[in-house]
């Protein structure tokens, strides 16, 4: 069966657009303001967000809150089925112990970048670079949480999924304003 140019352009667009719909996994780019800490976008399955900035340290001379900070793994594997009461405890201890983590992580990075502002002998480039790396550090904070892996058990229930993604965007929009704060700040170069 000889098949028509017409269904061929078609089968065509539709590949180019099923293709172009997908992320593509981004190269590495330097961040700026350190020494040896790279970002790239990558694809995500089974979470809030379509994507997820990962960093790598590829040299060292960074300091190690920051680096800590910004290379803290997204939380997968979470399973919150309500006919496992066991499973369902595991998780929720498992999400609670990556909370505290990444809050303590997030809280010394972000310590370590208000120190050089508040240094008076900080240069204002240095202010700014410093207030800089703290949005970086709460804007990260954010895309973890909203990357957090939705559980299995509810990724078909479309409203359970909703208030879960829902939830997870609430809180991190209060990083998201002051990581725009930050951001303020260094623009002003404070």
């Amino acid at each position: 069966m000889r098949k028509s140019p017409a269904m061929f352009t078609l089968a065509l667009l539709a590949t180019v657009a099923t293709a172009s719909a997908r992320p593509a996994l981004g190269p590495a780019q330097p961040v700026p303001g350190t020494a040896g800490i790279t970002v790239r976008d990558v694809p995500l399955e089974h979470a809030c967000l379509p994507t997820f900035h990962v960093y790598a340290q590829v040299k060292r001379g960074d300091d190690p809150a920051l680096v800590a900070a910004l290379t803290y793994p997204r939380l997968t594997g979470l399973d919150f089925d309500k006919d496992d009461s066991a499973r369902s405890a595991a998780s929720a201890r498992r999400m609670k112990t990556w909370l505290d983590e990444l809050q303590q992580r997030t809280s010394a990075a972000t310590r370590t970048q208000q120190a050089i502002i508040a240094d008076p002998a900080s240069t204002p480039a240095q202010r700014a670079a410093a207030a800089s790396r703290s949005a970086r550090v709460l804007d990260h904070m954010a895309d973890l949480l909203e990357s957090v892996e939705v559980p299995a058990s509810i990724r078909d229930v479309e409203e359970t999924r909703d208030v879960y993604c829902d939830t997870l965007a609430d809180h991190a929009y209060v990083l998201r304003d002051r990581a725009d704060e930050a951001r303020a700040a260094a623009a002003a170069g404070q």
